[in-house]
């Protein structure tokens, strides 16, 4: 008898990581991830649709503040997420993630270059 067909659904946005070594902050941003990286009927979003949920829920000064920026897993793995679900950014392999991050996401709404400023301050 064949083993039944696997089911394969997309890991929950950091889902391994410890929360207990986390500050209030850090575990704060991974639920607020958790919140918009699906739709009301469970659906993944993707796109553009999940670029504008999270730059709308996050300035530049809170996604990059220094609090969240000393747990580089959080930075990479939005990142991560972002480029699985097809948000287009420009991605520079010489650069940190966190910088990639800040130099893709707020390019819509004209925030670029102050994400950077926050990332490098």
């Amino acid at each position: 008898m064949a083993p039944p067909p696997s089911i394969e659904s997309d890991p929950i946005f950091l889902d391994a990581i410890d929360q207990d070594h986390l500050t209030d902050l850090q575990s704060d941003f991974i639920l607020r991830i958790r919140a918009v990286e699906r739709d009301d009927g469970g659906e993944q979003r993707k796109g553009e649709e999940l670029r504008n949920k999270i730059v709308d829920m996050y300035t530049p000064s809170m996604l990059f503040f220094p609090e969240l920026l000393r747990h580089p897993a959080l930075h990479q793995s939005l990142l991560t997420l972002l480029l699985k679900r097809k948000v287009s950014m420009p991605i520079d392999a010489t650069q940190r993630s966190v910088i990639n991050l800040a130099q893709g996401l707020f390019v819509d709404s004209g925030a670029t270059s102050v994400a950077v400023r926050f990332v490098h301050d």
